[in-house]
């Protein structure tokens, strides 16, 4: 297998290192980008398998292989042809190395052009890529089968001339196989298919010609995208079946490469996955290293989750790069062209809290988080949108565990007032300070006005008109509620529900100061313990949701700093 390319210059590869998992690697990135470039390179790093060589039982399986496939093992300069009367240098100004092929053994190939032509035509150029050997040693391009699946296999078969003579192959895979491609076939078609034969149609590709069990559908009459299913698990089997005649003793860790050029060309989202997984399968049991490119959102998300090794190409004009670690939110950007902001113009997290009073609050909150705590919130706060709703706080948490309205209630998040429990598994999460914010104040301005160290406050506010005569009114104002509350009880027996009522009444009435005491709460060091706190559990709840909006949770960072 290849573990790394290191490019000095090879058209737009410059200076630029890419490497590659055992398994699955996809290649993606705009066009122009030398994806299909990159794949001729790993085509031309191997020499084909020869029918001596004692690795495998017998020959069978890799003659199948050349016979049921139309490129293995194809030179770069047969899969990167250019126009015959002119030669496109790939390195203008560099002598020498190209680039350096790694192999999972260790060792390392460099390449180099080795170009001729002749002296009588001077435009018949003969342009070829090899490796440079040291002096006297035996190195030699590793063997390994090497199957190419470029773009003629999508050409409809109602497309090919009919004067271009075809033709059906003797030999076929072993009926364990067969009964796999026939499996798998109907997997993604949902067509049960009969005698399946490989058909040549010369210089195009090689194809299964079969009979269905749907009268007027075979091999001829099928869709362009079930003919290129058809084709890629030919190619899968085929390569199943070199795999299974490795000799007793022998095996290496990769037994044969697979390169798939628009892996998603004439397919489907649902059949894009299907397929995948397929390929992801044999690829671990068969020991198969495979290169997709696309330009598939739908299967670079799905890659992205199972964890498989994606190469994203950025186009830097005159050179590319590579993005590091790529996401699907910035792979949709860049294959977009657009911002992030364009991006999530329309989307946007729910955010479900008891009333106003700890809207405000939340609103002040999340901004001292974005500016002092944590740099990297910004992007994750603009996508919160705090529902203008008021709902008690029983009334929240039966929403959000209510079972029937699940799917509905886990794709926003619920911030309950801070004398509240949070449930993360719900995506409840409550409020600092331990009281509902209305109080909570209140008793922060008692505070205020009672401990000398907080003198600034009030020099702070003095500039607004507040003083602490002020301070002292609407404290004063606030313990009247306690006289009211039980003048109430005194009349009817009970006052329940007007503490939080008066309360409201009371802080709304002196809104404004309010806002003046909740920012000297949020940068009082006592309180940044209980911040932190919060920001942790918004964070565990933003990612949670996230994934809901098709938003890249990544967005808010991990690790966020303190």
């Amino acid at each position: 297998m290849i573990s790394e390319i290191e490019f000095i210059q090879y058209r737009k590869l410059k200076d630029i290192t890419l490497s590659f998992d055992q398994h699955i690697n996809l290649i993606s990135g705009t066009n122009g980008t030398c994806k299909s470039t990159l794949m001729h390179i790993v085509s031309n790093s191997f020499q084909a398998v020869k029918g001596s060589d004692d690795h495998y039982t017998d020959p069978t399986a890799t003659t199948v292989l050349k016979r049921f496939v139309e490129k293995v093992n194809p030179k770069i300069e047969t899969v990167s042809r250019g126009d015959k009367n002119h030669y496109s240098n790939p390195a203008e100004g560099r002598a020498g190395t190209l680039f350096k092929v790694r192999y999972d053994s260790g060792e390392e190939l460099e390449f180099r052009r080795h170009n001729s032509r002749s002296d009588q035509d001077k435009k018949n150029f003969r342009f070829s890529i090899k490796p440079k050997y040291a002096r006297d040693t035996e190195d030699r391009l590793p063997s390994l089968p090497v199957v190419y699946l470029g773009l003629s296999r999508l050409v409809p078969y109602g497309e090919v001339s009919d004067k271009v003579a075809t033709n059906t192959m003797r030999d076929q895979l072993p009926l364990e196989i067969q009964a796999a491609f026939k499996k798998q076939f109907a997997h993604l078609t949902r067509l049960e298919i009969d005698k399946p034969v490989i058909h040549n149609i010369p210089d195009v590709k090689k194809r299964s010609e079969f009979v269905t069990n749907v009268d007027g559908v075979d091999s001829n009459t099928i869709s362009s995208g079930e003919d290129n299913i058809s084709i890629i698990l030919t190619a899968l089997n085929c390569l199943r079946y070199v795999y299974e005649s490795v000799a007793e003793g022998k095996a290496r860790d990769i037994e044969s490469i697979l390169l798939i050029d628009e892996f998603d060309a004439t397919l489907h989202p649902s059949a894009q996955k299907k397929l995948f997984d397929i390929i992801v399968d044999y690829a671990e049991k068969y020991r198969i290293q495979v290169f997709f490119t696309t330009h598939s959102l739908f299967i670079l998300k799905h890659a992205y989750l199972l964890e498989k090794r994606i190469v994203y190409i950025v186009d830097q004009d005159d050179s590319v790069s590579l993005m590091p670690d790529p996401a699907p939110m910035q792979i949709e950007m860049h294959l977009n062209g657009i911002l992030r902001t364009a991006l999530y113009q329309n989307v946007f997290i729910p955010v479900y809290t008891e009333d106003a009073e700890a809207r405000l609050f939340l609103e002040r909150l999340l901004d001292y988080i974005s500016k002092s705590l944590d740099t990297r919130f910004p992007a994750a706060r603009n996508l919160l949108h705090l529902v203008d709703a008021s709902i008690g706080a029983d009334a929240l948490k039966s929403l959000f565990k209510d079972s029937k309205l699940n799917q509905s209630s886990m794709r926003a998040i619920c911030i309950l007032d801070g004398d509240q429990a949070k449930d993360l598994k719900h995506h409840i999460i409550a409020l600092p300070g331990g009281a509902p914010p209305d109080r909570m104040f209140s008793e922060y301005l008692r505070k205020l006005l009672s401990d000398s160290s907080y003198k600034p406050f009030w020099s702070e506010v003095q500039e607004h008109g507040y003083t602490k005569v002020t301070g002292r009114e609407v404290l004063e104002d606030f313990d009247r509620i306690a006289t009211t509350i039980e003048e109430v009880k005194a009349v009817k027996g009970s006052a329940k529900g007007q503490q939080r009522e008066l309360s409201k009444v009371h802080f709304n009435k002196h809104r404004e100061f309010y806002e003046f005491v909740i920012g000297a709460w949020l940068v009082d060091p006592g309180n940044l313990d209980a911040i932190k706190a919060f920001r942790d559990d918004l964070y565990a709840a933003f990612k949670k949701t996230a994934a809901f909006h098709s938003i890249d949770a990544r967005i808010w960072p991990q690790n966020a700093p303190a």
